[in-house]
């Protein structure tokens, strides 16, 4: 940063929350890392070319890398800002401490792999207290016409969706205090409806985002901390989930069993060349709950989803 009084005011909120501040290199096992820039700058104004390299090297490594942009409050134009300093020093150092908690996108290899379903099972496991849960979980809706309403049957359960939160949201995204306002489907509370979704939400619970078929235009997917990739067992599923992880690499990877057209694991394996990191094995029942509109985010009623779901969070999260 450029502007010295800014990257003070920064240094002292890492220092204060108790973040360990890189310069040079992330630890060996770190999993996610925050660039926090300057919104006057552009990424390659560093003249030492070290956050560029820096992002480029962790990256390839699989680690998540998500940007912050702060401005001075005192600025004439803080341009894309997220947050002004130091003003709003309180916000950021909120958002800053919430990154322990999960922030999942989930996305399909292609159309019918069985996001949601995975979404809506790994939403409950993580909420679920037997697993280390708080008892609650954010389950974001990304297709944008409000495909969850009708997953959960919330239909007609009272909470405010997208469409009513357009004003309220501005540019501070979903924060906390709004998750009573909408419907919960058991311990989860779901954003969905028509709408556009924020990128930003600074929450006090675990998140998952069900982003539905990858594209590579798609932006939640670097927003959250990490990302599951549901490949289903066939050629056309391992094919490309093959090429999505040349994309992202780091994404944990569900193979989900398939009853018709499906691959033996070796030679799944041999296609996507890695291991999966959990198989999500056929269920019946559950095919059967999610055509009629009945699943509801818990491991029991999410059968093989919950149990993929819960093999996914152990030692993760």
């Amino acid at each position: 940063m450029a502007d010295q009084t800014l990257a003070d005011d920064v240094a002292l909120i890492i220092a204060v929350i108790g973040r360990e501040r890189v310069t040079d290199r992330a630890p060996e096992d770190a999993r996610e890392v925050i660039v926090i820039r300057d919104a006057g700058d552009a990424m390659d104004a560093d003249p030492s070319g070290r956050v560029p390299a820096l992002i480029t090297d962790l990256t390839a490594d699989g680690v998540a890398v998500r940007t912050v942009r702060v401005a001075a409050d005192t600025s004439p134009d803080p341009g894309d800002a997220d947050f002004l300093l130091p003003a709003q020093s309180t916000d950021l150092a909120a958002h800053l401490g919430a990154v322990d908690r999960p922030d999942c996108a989930v996305i399909g290899a292609v159309g019918g792999a069985g996001t949601s379903t995975l979404a809506v099972a790994l939403a409950g496991a993580l909420a679920d207290p037997a697993l280390g849960g708080d008892g609650r979980a954010l389950l974001v809706d990304g297709s944008g016409r409000g495909d969850l309403d009708h997953l959960l049957a919330l239909e007609e359960e009272p909470g405010r969706r997208l469409v009513e939160l357009v004003g309220a949201l501005g540019g501070t995204g979903l924060s906390a205090p709004m998750l009573r306002d909408l419907p919960w489907a058991g311990d989860v509370a779901v954003l969905t409806g028509a709408g556009t979704v924020p990128e930003k939400l600074t929450v006090d619970s675990p998140v998952v985002r069900d982003l539905g078929r990858w594209t590579p235009s798609m932006t939640a997917a670097t927003v959250a901390s990490s990302t599951v990739l549901v490949i289903p067992a066939t050629v056309p599923g391992t094919l490309a989930g093959r090429d999505i992880l040349t994309r992202i690499p780091g994404a944990l990877v569900v193979l989900r069993e398939t009853p018709r057209a499906a691959l033996e694991w070796n030679d799944a394996l041999t296609i996507l060349g890695r291991v999966p990191d959990v198989t999500w094995a056929d269920d019946p029942h559950l095919t059967a709950e999610t055509d009629h509109g009945h699943l509801v985010p818990d491991l029991h009623s999410t059968g093989t989803a919950g149990t993929a779901a819960a093999r996914l969070i152990d030692g993760r999260w």
